[in-house]
């Protein structure tokens, strides 16, 4: 067992017993050194964000910036959780951290994380030029100049055309359609192309049909050339694993 290896195990231990103050310490200990290898820190800041923050000293518990940016790019933490830690970034003036929030958008991390990054950095309106890269596509974000609306758009507006196919159907099978559309919209965002918003719309509650088992005909009428375009927007959800 080398070195590393015993802390990690002394730490467990710490935690298994609940000396919380003393694991907290020795972490704090650890990250202050010169250097530590990038797993090992990723396994500290994931012990020190599991730390009870009410029953230790708050200001030392409290995870920098820095952390909660190494924390998310790490393999250490599941997506849920990433997303909780990405969520305490948007207090935190971002202009100080261009270089992480840089790294974090033109990595592989999922594309949910990255969204809500846009939105705290167009929140404090960043004039810089970061690099955004999606689905193997590299392009300039700029956040004071993004048009945050005209994304919101998409999605309001599918939303009200679900509303108006399914709301007297089945309140159940509304709230599945919407869900369905704010996950392809956190997995697409940014949006680069233009939307049939109807189409799209009855593409969702296709899925939410087949998904629910209805071999009810779909409250909908189309033609043959809309049901080219619902196929596409099909096969375009499931390529972002979003149904």
């Amino acid at each position: 067992m080398n070195f590393y290896e015993e802390k990690l195990k002394e730490l467990q231990t710490l935690m298994k017993t609940k000396q919380y103050q003393e694991a907290l310490r020795l972490i704090n200990l650890e990250l202050s050194m010169p250097y530590i290898p990038a797993d090992f820190e990723a396994k500290l800041l994931r012990i020190k964000a599991k730390i009870p923050s009410d029953q230790i000293d708050n200001e030392m518990h409290n995870l920098t910036p820095q952390e909660v940016f190494a924390l998310i790019n790490s393999r250490e933490l599941a997506l849920m959780e990433k997303i909780g830690l990405m969520q305490s970034l948007q207090s935190v003036n971002l202009r100080s951290y261009l270089d992480e929030s840089n790294e974090i958008l033109q990595s592989d991390l999922p594309n949910e994380l990255k969204m809500i990054l846009c939105y705290f950095l167009c929140e404090q309106q960043i004039d810089y030029d970061f690099t955004y890269q999606k689905n193997k596509e590299t392009f300039v974000f700029n956040p004071e100049k993004f048009d945050l609306n005209k994304q919101e758009m998409v999605p309001m507006k599918v939303i009200e055309k679900l509303d108006s196919f399914l709301n007297s159907l089945s309140p159940q099978l509304l709230e599945m359609a919407k869900q369905i559309m704010i996950n392809v919209y956190a997995k697409a965002f940014p949006f680069t192309q233009k939307f049939d918003f109807t189409l799209l719309a009855k593409a969702i509650i296709k899925v939410v049909y087949q998904l629910n088992g209805l071999t009810d005909e779909l409250p909908y009428n189309y033609s043959d050339s809309e049901q080219e375009i619902i196929e596409r927007y099909l096969d375009w959800m499931r390529e972002l694993n979003a149904i």
